[in-house]
């Protein structure tokens, strides 16, 4: 048995090989290398996903997904939009949230079901996620918070309407959560 037979072996099996032998693979034994560890469900770093052809790719990122697996953000901004709404779900119903790089990178249609399950969920944006939301959004999310009395930061409180400032402070004080900070009238 020689060194290429023992190689395409180790392939077939699909345990993850040293980078320096990557690198050495044709390209044939390399798809086949890459298809063998997908399927094996195994985490790529954006290292060695980036070296992927845009068909495994996305089988990638569909697999990561259809199994409530996580995604870097690299990988979060390739998958195609109806690959991030079922991710955002998956995510959500976990108790996890999104990165603020790849809130950053969801489309506004899918930023929306992403706050609508979040508040659900009870637990709401980040500051940065907050700053990085269209204005229109902002309302909605404000909102559905208020309704739900959960907590705002004192940063995203300072920008509520002034009518829901009011039932947000009427909502905390019921609730018995109470407020924070600059969040007293």
């Amino acid at each position: 048995m020689n060194n290429k037979d023992l190689i395409k072996q180790y392939v077939d099996t699909g345990l993850e090989l040293p980078e320096y032998q990557i690198s050495k693979l044709s390209p044939n034994l390399l798809q086949t290398y890459f298809r063998k560890r997908i399927i094996g469900g195994q985490p790529f770093f954006d290292e060695e996903y980036v070296l992927l052809p845009d068909n495994l790719k996305l089988l990638y990122i569909t697999k990561r997904v259809d199994k409530g697996f996580g995604l870097t953000d690299h990988q979060y901004a390739d998958a195609p939009d109806n690959l991030k709404s079922i991710y955002i779900t998956k995510r959500v119903e976990k108790g996890n949230n999104l990165s603020n790089s790849q809130y950053g990178a969801t489309p506004d249609n899918l930023k929306l079901i992403y706050i609508t399950k979040t508040v659900e969920k009870r637990f709401g944006l980040s500051n940065r996620q907050y700053d990085n939301t269209p204005d229109y959004l902002k309302l909605i999310y404000q909102t559905k918070i208020v309704d739900k009395g959960l907590g705002l930061t004192d940063e995203q409180y300072v920008l509520l309407p002034d009518n829901l400032k009011l039932l947000y402070i009427t909502k905390r004080v019921e609730t018995g959560y109470g407020l924070t900070g600059n969040q007293y009238v």
